[in-house]
C-alpha cells in the first residue's frame, strides 16, 4: 500500500527490466539511464521499492540511486516551506544541537508533501529553545504563544508564521533530544533531521512495507488518549498499517514478501525456505544504534552552513534496546492484553567524556568504563560544586566509536530471538 501522495508503484515494470538485460547489450541498458530526460523523467514514478528494485538489475545501476539521494531528496526544498532561509535555519540547528521530527523527515523520505502540516523541533534545555524560538521570530517572521494548559498536557510552544498558513512547534526536553525520539508512538514517525543529515531508524517497515509497531502503551501520550488515538489514525488513513509487534515469521521475510502462486514445486519450496531465513536488514532487534546499517541515512550539502561543536558520532552512536511490552486494554486486569515495544535507553555522562551519550546495554556502559582512563568514583573532586576542570584535560569522546567496535567483536554471539526480545539480563538505568 502506497502513503497517499506518493507515486504508483511500477514493481512489475521494473522486473521485465531484468528480461531487458538479457536480450540488450549492457552498455546500451546503461546508456538509457546515463540519459539524463529519461532518468529525471523515470525517477518522478519510482517509489523506494522500485529504487531498490531497479539497482538489482545491474551492479552499475547503484549510481542510480546516487543521484537520486542527490537530487530528489532535497532538505532545503523541504524546509523552505517554513522558513526562507534553509541554510541559517541548518546553522541554528547546529548551534542549539536541535532536530526536526514528525511527519516532515517522514515526508522527506517518501518524497511526499502534506499541506496541513507543521513542523516539530526539539531541543533540550529551555534556554536553548528560547533562543531558537527568538531566532524563529525575529528572522522568519513567527509570532511566539505559549500553549495554554502547558503544565497538565506537556504541550510544546507554538510559533505561528505571519505570511504562512504554517506552524512550528518546539519542543523543550529535559535529556538529550535523541530519548524523545525514539520513543516516539509508533515506528512510523522515528525519523528526524540534524543540521546535516536525514536519519529513518525504521526504513524497511515503514518505507518499504508501509508498516508500523508500537513502542508505547495505549494511553500513555501525554496523559491524553485522545492524542494518541488521533496520531494513530492519521498515519493509518495515510496509508501505514499499524501493528502492535512483530510477528517471528515477520521478521524473516525479504523485502519481496511474496511467493508467487503461478510458480509452484522447487522455486516455490525455495522461496519458503528463504523466508525461514533471518531477514539481514529488519530493524527489529534486540540492540540498536542510531547510526547502524539498519537506518537509513541521508547526508546533506553542508555548503553555507554553520558546523556543530557536537560530533556526529555522540548521536550515531546513541544505542537503545527494545523488548516487548504488554498493556490491559481497560482498568480491568482481565481482559486481553495490548503487546508494544518498550524502548530502553538512559542518558550517560562520565568524568573523561565531554558530550552526554544516550546508552541503553548495560553490557555496553561496563565494557566503555573499562576502557575509560578513569571513572567518576575516582575524582572525588568532580563532585564538589563549581569545580572547574583544569585546561588539559583529556577527554575520550574520539575513542567512542573504536570502544564500540572492539565491544561488538569481543561480546559473545547471542541469538536474535524473534519478535525483538531482549537477549542477556540487560538493566535499564532509570534517572
Amino acid at each position: 500500500m502506497n502513503p497517499k501522495g506518493a507515486q504508483p508503484s511500477i514493481t512489475r515494470s521494473l522486473g521485465a527490466l531484468t528480461l531487458i538485460t538479457s536480450t540488450v547489450s549492457s552498455s546500451l541498458f546503461l546508456q538509457l539511464f546515463s540519459a539524463y530526460p529519461i532518468l529525471e523523467q523515470l525517477s518522478n514514478h519510482l517509489s523506494i521499492s522500485d529504487i531498490i528494485a531497479l539497482t538489482r538489475t545491474h551492479r552499475e545501476l547503484i549510481n542510480v540511486y546516487k543521484y537520486l539521494e542527490a537530487n530528489r531528496w532535497k532538505i532545503d526544498q523541504t524546509l523552505r516551506r517554513f522558513v526562507s532561509n534553509a541554510a541559517k535555519f541548518r546553522s541554528q540547528m547546529a548551534k542549539f544541537n536541535a532536530f526536526v521530527f514528525g511527519s516532515i523527515p517522514l515526508q522527506f523520505f517518501e518524497r511526499v508533501v502534506w499541506e496541513e502540516s507543521d513542523m516539530d523541533i526539539i531541543i533540550q534545555g529551555k534556554k536553548d529553545a528560547d533562543a531558537f524560538g527568538m531566532y524563529l521570530s525575529t528572522l522568519e517572521g513567527y509570532e511566539f504563544h505559549h500553549c495554554k494548559n502547558m503544565e497538565e498536557y506537556n504541550l510544546p510552544d507554538r510559533l505561528e508564521a505571519n505570511s504562512y498558513p504554517l506552524a512550528c512547534f518546539c519542543v523543550c526536553c529535559e535529556h538529550e533530544p535523541i530519548s524523545a525520539i525514539l520513543r516516539s508512538d509508533t515506528t512510523v514517525v522515528v525519523n528526524f533531521f540534524s543540521w546535516n543529515k536525514a536519519y529513518a531508524v525504521y526504513p524497511l517497515s515503514t518505507m518499504i512495507h508501509h508498516e508500523g509497531h508500537m513502542l508505547r502503551a495505549p494511553g500513555s501520550h501525554y496523559n491524553d488518549p485522545g492524542v494518541e488515538a488521533e496520531t494513530l489514525v492519521k498515519y493509518a488513513e495515510r496509508g501505514w498499517k499499524l501493528l502492535d509487534v512483530a510477528w517471528p515469521e515477520e521478521r524473516h521475510f525479504s523485502i519481496n514478501r511474496q511467493v508467487r502462486s503461478s510458480r509452484r514445486g522447487e522455486l516455490q519450496g525455495a522461496a519458503r525456505s528463504e523466508e525461514r531465513r533471518p531477514h539481514t536488514n529488519h530493524p527489529i532487534r534486540n540492540s540498536r544504534r542510531v547510526g547502524d546499517k539498519y537506518s537509513w541515512i541521508i547526508p546533506f550539502d553542508t555548503t553555507y552552513v554553520a558546523d556543530s561543536e557536537t560530533p556526529d558520532y555522540v548521536l550515531e552512536y546513541a544505542i537503545f534496546t527494545l523488548k516487548k511490552g504488554f498493556s490491559p486494554t481497560s482498568e480491568s486486569l482481565d481482559t486481553a492484553k495490548v503487546k508494544f515495544y518498550v524502548v530502553g535507553l538512559a542518558p550517560y555522562a562520565a568524568a573523561t567524556l565531554c558530550y552526554r551519550y544516550t546508552f541503553g546495554n548495560w553490557h555496553w556502559i561496563a565494557f566503555l568504563e573499562s576502557m575509560l582512563a578513569s571513572k567518576v568514583h575516582e575524582r572525588p573532586l568532580l563532585k564538589n560544586p563549581g569545580y572547574v576542570r583544569p585546561d588539559g584535560w583529556t577527554y575520550w569522546d574520539d575513542y567512542i566509536p573504536d570502544f564500540y567496535w572492539a565491544w561488538e567483536k569481543s561480546k559473545a554471539k547471542k541469538k536474535d530471538i524473534g519478535g525483538g526480545g531482549v537477549v542477556g539480563k540487560e538493566r535499564l538505568a532509570r534517572h
